[in-house]
């Protein structure tokens, strides 16, 4: 009976953990079918930081679930001095959001109903 390598008991003794951060980030995965494999590549080493992040911020006593923690981080990003807490998330939301174009009625210079501007 042959031993295994050292290599492969390590590894196998390991592999549940990455399943387990693929398995939190895939419901969010931010990287698509059609995109370079530098943006994928980007995005997913990107959403793996935040992933240690919010592992560290659960250890040190944080009660936000992965989603809003991601909410909390994107909006301290994008935001950055520019909007109050509150209004912080909902601004996030509304860029992660689906929302849709309302037909504008014609005017009377105009005939062709025109798609509305979104308001995002």
């Amino acid at each position: 009976m042959k031993r295994k390598p050292r290599c492969i008991v390590d590894y196998n003794s390991n592999t549940g953990s990455i399943d387990r951060q693929d398995a939190i980030i895939q419901p969010y995965a931010a990287a698509h079918k059609s995109m370079k494999w530098y943006r994928k590549l980007s995005f997913h080493l990107l959403q793996m930081a935040l992933l240690n992040a919010h592992i560290l911020y659960v250890k040190t006593g944080g009660t936000k679930t992965f989603l809003q923690f991601s909410h909390d981080v994107t909006a301290d990003l994008i935001f950055a001095g520019d909007v109050t807490p509150p209004d912080k998330v909902e601004s996030v939301v509304g860029l992660t959001e689906r929302h849709f174009l309302d037909k504008l009625e014609p005017s009377p210079t105009w005939t062709k109903p025109q798609p509305a501007r979104c308001r995002m």
